[in-house]
């Protein structure tokens, strides 16, 4: 049983205040104090300390009159530090993936990646463009982290979803099956075997994001239960365990 994960507001409602004082009042200053408390006594997750990186950047905007270079460059951290932040953690497996492919996998919008990649590695943006692009992560946040969070209590554990596992241990044994019996075809599938591999390492992604849906979070704790579900089908009758026992020599015996 999971035990149940520390937040650092005191109640649900704390979090609406901070909801209101970004998206309904603009209360900017209320809500990066708050977000900053928050930081120092026990930490953000990445939703949130996103979100103040975003404020800090969008109010020394609105307080800068001379240095506008040093507002471009705060803007620019703070988009590479938000897509870093939903991104890097899901690169679990063993092969790199596109950070493309990751952000359209939780529908992180493909022009903050355009945005984050011109800041790293090309000239510093324009200030329209870098305002437009804080303004365009802040909806996102509002959609994908506040709404749901604010309608679903992150402390509960009463949805466990996951994608299922089921069709990809049914493909592993398929093309792992002859070669157990016959060595000699190892190299041979090589390449299906990969592509199996592959497919596992994009399921526990796939699966440490509906961890991060669900209770936010951190990247170790969804990852782990991205790997303690695999574990568990591995381990259910069915899964590598065979359903017949006369096949049980074979499978876990290999080729003789």
């Amino acid at each position: 049983m999971r035990l149940p994960r520390r937040v650092p507001w005191a109640s649900i409602s704390q979090l609406e205040q901070v909801y209101n004082a970004i998206y309904t009042v603009e209360n900017l200053s209320f809500a990066i104090r708050r977000l900053a408390a928050w930081k120092f006594a026990c930490g953000l997750p990445h939703a949130l300390d996103a979100a103040l990186s975003l404020l800090v950047a969008i109010d020394s905007d609105r307080k800068e009159s001379n240095c506008k270079i040093s507002v471009r460059q705060n803007y620019a951290l703070a988009i590479i530090r938000f897509v870093n932040g939903f991104v890097d953690p899901l690169q679990t497996g063993a092969f790199a993936r596109p950070i493309a492919s990751i952000a359209a996998q939780i529908g992180l919008p493909l022009s903050l990646v355009d945005i984050r990649h011109a800041c790293t590695h090309e000239e510093l943006l324009s200030l329209v463009a870098l305002r437009d692009a804080a303004k365009q992560a802040l909806s996102w946040l509002e959609t994908a982290y506040f709404l749901p969070m604010l309608a679903i209590d992150p402390t509960s554990n009463t949805h466990d979803a996951a994608p299922p596992v089921a069709p990809l241990l049914k493909q592993y044994k398929s093309t792992i099956k002859p070669i157990l019996k016959d060595a000699t075809l190892a190299k041979i599938n090589q390449k299906e075997v990969a592509s199996v591999l592959r497919a596992f390492d994009a399921w526990i992604a796939e699966t440490a994001v509906m961890g991060w849906k669900i209770w936010d979070a951190d990247g170790d704790d969804r990852n782990v239960w991205a790997l303690e579900k695999l574990a568990t089908a591995l381990t259910e009758e069915g899964g590598l365990v065979p359903v017949a026992k006369k096949l049980a020599s074979v499978w876990f015996s290999g080729p003789h």
